[in-house]
């Protein structure tokens, strides 16, 4: 199996990191909050939109001060003299708690719709293409008044973008405790933006603060390889001949028999490219000496079809080294990660559905195994 990649059904993205997961960046929305650093600051920008018909257009709040009077140390980022929509912040180490009573605990952030349906925004922009875990908690800011909508979005701008969480806010009906949160992890390239949103949900703007506590985190590593189901395919033969490596290490998939095939899949969260396998079609990998590391973390976005059952997502294995991630030899549609060292299978102990999409990931560390 030594250089060899087979695969299954159905696959989106694949990409092999060097070294395990890690954290190397973190983002806070609170944290993070600036009136003096300009709109955008640094990877924030804070602004609004008429609606979230993707693509929507962001419009950036022009107005960053600090509060007086009844809302004394409170950070507002707006349009012009415009009270809503609005991004709030305090960075004091007391709540504000104005007569309106709406409430800002300290240290904190939050936003406010418009009267009009306008949605406030806090949109991160990524750096650097990679892995990154988006977590956010929404709650109220207006105790027994707060009823909005809350969303995150990623490139929300963009044609291709997508609805990451949607979620609601309702203290007048299921009381203060009311919240919502979201965590996951997202793959992005560099440009690629995500948008925490807060709409007026009920149709009124009135006493709708709303919360937020979010933190976008990145995982460390150097891409090795990166095959995108959209880029760098070419076809001949009634297939797909090539698969090019994205990750600029020029480690190509090439066709070895079969005829995987280029088509789309319907995801959660839209129509996308894939490469379509029956089970005999495969690839070996051009470089796939860049795989033989003792620490590596894999990502896969695919899917399997029923009673999957001893095949391949990706191999680099010989009789004394490498690894096999794929569909367990015995047991139908869970997953296997298997290393020459320590050399112990791990099976999933949970089947996973055919055709659906799942992002799996494989970590081999040094001398432990982890999916």
């Amino acid at each position: 199996m030594s250089r060899q990649m087979l695969f299954l059904s159905v696959i989106s993205f694949l990409m092999a990191v060097s070294g395990p997961a890690s954290l190397s960046g973190d983002w806070d929305v609170e944290a993070d909050f600036s009136v003096t650093a300009g709109n955008p600051n640094g990877a924030w920008s804070y602004g609004s939109a008429t609606n979230l018909a993707i693509p929507y257009t962001l419009t950036l709040y022009d107005n960053g001060f600090v509060n007086s009077g009844d809302l004394q140390g409170l950070e507002l980022w707006r349009t012009g003299s415009i009270s809503d929509p609005v991004n709030t912040h305090n960075p004091t180490d007391a709540a504000i708690s104005p007569s309106f009573g709406a409430v800002w605990p300290a240290h904190s952030a939050a936003f406010h719709p418009g009267p009009n349906g306008e949605y406030s925004i806090y949109r991160w922009t990524a750096a650097a293409t990679g892995f990154y875990n988006v977590s956010a908690l929404f709650s109220e800011g207006h105790p027994n008044k707060t009823t909005t909508d809350v969303h995150i979005l990623v490139n929300g701008s963009a044609a291709e973008g997508y609805e990451l969480f949607a979620g609601d806010i309702d203290a007048q009906t299921n009381g203060n405790e009311d919240t919502e949160s979201y965590s996951g992890l997202v793959f992005l390239q560099a440009g690629d933006t995500v948008d925490f949103a807060v709409g007026y949900g009920n149709g009124s703007h009135n006493s709708d603060t709303t919360l937020i506590d979010a933190t976008i985190t990145q995982w460390a590593g150097e891409p090795l390889l990166w095959l995108k189901a959209g880029e760098g395919v070419t076809t001949n033969g009634g297939g797909v001949a090539l698969w090019q490596d994205q990750s600029g290490h020029t480690n190509h998939a090439v066709r070895q028999f079969g005829n995987p095939q280029a088509a789309t899949a319907t995801f959660p969260n839209g129509e996308f490219p894939v490469i379509r396998f029956d089970g005999d079609d495969g690839f070996y990998l051009a470089g796939a000496a860049a795989l033989r590391l003792s620490t590596l973390s894999i990502y896969v976005v695919g899917s399997i079809k029923e009673g999957s059952q001893g095949q391949v997502f990706l191999s680099n294995y010989t009789d004394v080294q490498g690894f096999v991630l794929g569909m367990s030899d015995t047991n139908a549609q869970t997953v296997k990660w298997f290393t020459a060292a320590p050399g112990d299978p791990l099976d999933n102990e949970t089947t996973l559905k055919a055709d659906n999409p799942y992002l799996i990931t494989a970590v081999q560390d040094g001398n432990s195994s982890t999916k």
